[in-house]
């Protein structure tokens, strides 16, 4: 249920991946993933951003010279209102040291005038020095989108110690939605005090394309023992999305709310890793740089200003971690250090800049302890980092018909502790 999660393939960064998680993976056929790792107490190896944790897909790799692919087109309805249409394609091919496997996912679904989405909602009102004893409400909605995802990776297997991969991908789509509801304040002898009528519409897009450049060696004394280094991109062109919410009173005055925020953003992520496994011990260290550049513009017709907001975004870090595997025992422990540098700057009726130094020493502890077979027991802590996007920095303040919202570009990183006793059997 959580959604601040990192979504990463075979242990590297994948930002569609990460934007369009539900619908890609529905692609993608159950014999190209190997398995999929739910890891919600991340070692130090993985980012110490997100507090949710860490989806690591990890996929299958072709032992084979040959190709093999396949073609999925399904369409579906629900009661005559819910219309869903989706194609997929892959493809994989080996020939001797060479690799190469492409994917793409199509997905079209609407649902406009739901019958079933129209709701009735009634709320006792319990503050007594409201004139309000109930509050009725009744609504209908309608959604329906699109989207498209691509993908293609390479692999050169230089020799048997020696793998060079590079991957690239490209997605783009849109979202409609269509809200309408009726507001009725009423007394205790349900007589109507005041109410209003409200329509919602908003719109978004996004778009962008992603590359990754990726080399590993593996040691000659084990399989354990790699070294890899990676090279990540990811663009998004700007996008927009536009809200435009309407309010009729009962005198028959109006009143629109109209948003627009256009969104970009470019981000680069330079990273190595080193493993090593040897009798009952294990060792993995690494260091990374990434570079984050976003913009955004929000306005409405009903405030007095637009808000051009740019955030650079710099995180270096420098993690190691060390495990012991016993008969009985599993220890593991290590530290990540981590700093952010940003620099944001917004531009509206006002200029404002916030500029932040921020260094995290984030430890990780876990230990686990096998009662006997099939029972387990396990302790473990660890903290995660949560820090402020460019949305919640942006000083621009939103108006709706029930609510006013505020940016804060005084936010400071937040830090997660968690610790979590655990046992675990199976019979």
């Amino acid at each position: 249920g959580q959604s601040d999660y990192k979504i990463l393939v075979n242990g590297r960064a994948a930002g569609a991946m990460g934007r369009n998680f539900n619908d890609i993976i529905k692609s993608m056929p159950a014999s190209s993933i190997k398995k999929i790792e739910v890891i919600t107490n991340p070692s130090m190896k993985y980012d110490a951003e997100g507090a949710g944790g860490v989806l690591n897909i990890i996929t299958s790799k072709t032992k084979f010279d040959g190709y093999n692919g396949s073609v999925n087109l399904t369409g579906s309805n629900y009661f005559d209102r819910n219309y869903n249409g989706q194609f997929s394609g892959n493809f994989a091919l080996q020939k001797e040291k060479f690799s190469l496997s492409a994917g793409l996912y199509m997905g079209a679904n609407n649902q406009y005038n739901d019958p079933a989405g129209y709701q009735q909602t009634d709320m006792q009102v319990l503050n007594t020095l409201s004139p309000y004893s109930r509050i009725s409400q009744t609504g209908e909605y309608g959604w329906g989108g699109k989207n498209l995802y691509a993908n293609i990776s390479m692999g050169y297997q230089i020799d048997t110690l020696n793998l060079i991969t590079l991957e690239t991908s490209y997605w783009v789509g849109s979202w409609k939605n269509k809200y309408y509801s009726e507001t009725k304040y009423l007394d205790g002898d349900n007589n109507i005090l005041n109410s209003h009528v409200g329509n919602t519409d908003s719109k978004n897009g996004w778009q962008g394309v992603d590359f990754l450049a990726a080399y590993e060696h593996t040691f000659k004394d084990k399989q354990e023992h790699t070294l890899t280094i990676s090279e990540y991109f990811s663009i998004a062109p700007p996008s927009e999305v536009t809200s435009n919410e309407g309010v009729i009173y009962p005198d028959g005055s109006t009143t629109d709310f109209n948003t627009l925020n256009i969104a970009s953003s470019f981000e680069n992520v330079l990273q190595a890793d080193y493993n090593n496994k040897w009798g009952k011990h294990a060792l993995e260290a690494g260091l990374k740089h990434s570079f984050d550049r976003s913009s955004l513009v929000q306005s409405g017709t009903n405030t007095d200003f637009t808000t051009t907001t740019d955030l650079d975004k710099h995180i270096a870090a420098l993690y190691a971690g060390y495990a012991l595997n016993l008969k009985t025992l599993t220890a593991r422990a290590g530290a990540r250090l981590e700093g952010a540098w940003y620099n944001s700057e917004s531009v509206s009726n006002k200029r404002e800049s916030y500029k932040s130094a921020l260094v995290n020493v984030v430890p990780y502890l876990s230990l686990s302890y096998k009662v006997k077979e099939g029972h387990n027991l396990s302790l473990s802590y660890s903290e995660r980092l949560s820090r402020p996007g460019i949305s919640t920095l942006s000083p621009y303040v939103t108006r709706t018909a029930t609510s006013i919202s505020y940016g804060n570009p005084d936010l400071k990183t937040g830090v997660n502790h968690t610790l979590r006793l655990k046992y675990a059997w199976m019979n």
